[in-house]
């Protein structure tokens, strides 16, 4: 069950510090340990930072989560497929990545290997057509 969800667009660095708060106030509301606040606000904003990298825009939806008595979130990250950044003109595709067949990096690999072994739950789905989730669960 969702308590409360937050979501945020990402486009910018802005956007990337945006998302980090968000994250940071609603694990903080859940009851997280500080420790652990840092750790999900951290992954937050290295996957949204990344999708800015890979000339992607994203969204991502941070979501408080209550079952069977046990409290928890929920971090969902959106990226849409390489080369549809938003342009200021609102045209889209007109920057294009050399073949981005492998969507994540040696680096992305180590953030998504340290996010599983931090989560409780954890999905990666992937295509070219309609770009990258990752979900990311952590209960308290």
């Amino acid at each position: 069950m969702v308590n409360g969800e937050i979501s945020v667009f990402i486009n910018s660095g802005l956007d990337v510090i945006n998302a980090r708060q968000k994250c940071k106030w609603l694990a903080e509301e859940v009851g997280f340990h500080p420790s652990d606040v840092t750790l999900l606000s951290t992954v937050v904003s290295e996957l949204a930072r990344k999708a800015i990298a890979l000339q992607c825009t994203g969204n991502i939806v941070i979501q408080s989560l209550q079952l069977a008595g046990k409290k928890g979130i929920s971090i969902s990250v959106l990226q849409a497929p390489a080369g549809n950044r938003e342009e200021p003109d609102g045209e889209r595709g007109k920057t294009s990545l050399p073949n981005r067949r492998n969507r994540f990096s040696t680096d992305d690999r180590l953030l998504l290997l340290a996010s599983r072994h931090f989560a409780d739950e954890f999905e990666v789905r992937s295509t070219r057509k309609d770009g990258s989730v990752v979900k990311i669960v952590k209960w308290l």
